[in-house]
């Protein structure tokens, strides 16, 4: 980074988290997941939701960009939603449906965006203290 070469420290900080996606046959196993403020909707890998329940919203493929990405980038998959749970060593939240854009590879991690999740529970974020946690 071209800051570090100029003397500039700055703290990268990632809010990870963990959960599961319902199945037909029950749910997922425990997947990690990035909780993304900045980004409005989840993104999904393929090899994450290609086994869980969903239900497509659009018909047809829908492209996301971010940003610097040109009309060859972006990520490909389309709208769907899918109920998921978060989950740590004590608890299990209550089931989340979620709108997420499933993509149709595993070209990003596993990114929990805004819409459905963050705009219903409270996220709390505490830097000092390297502690996070998502109330829902």
């Amino acid at each position: 980074m071209e800051f570090l070469s100029q003397g500039i420290h700055l703290r990268l900080i990632r809010l990870l988290g963990t959960v599961q996606l319902k199945t037909p046959a029950g749910w997922s196993k425990e997947t990690q997941v990035i909780v993304d403020t900045g980004n409005p909707i989840s993104l999904i890998p393929y090899s994450i939701w290609s086994g869980a329940e969903y239900r497509p919203l659009v018909q047809g493929k829908t492209k996301l960009f971010g940003l610097g990405a040109d009309e060859q980038g972006g990520l490909s998959g389309t709208l769907g939603e899918v109920t998921l749970v978060f989950k740590d060593r004590q608890t299990t939240s209550s089931a989340i449906k979620c709108k997420a854009h499933l993509m149709e590879d595993d070209s990003a991690p596993f990114l929990i965006g805004f819409e459905d999740i963050l705009t219903e529970a409270e996220l709390a974020c505490h830097y000092k203290s390297q502690l996070a946690w998502i109330e829902v």
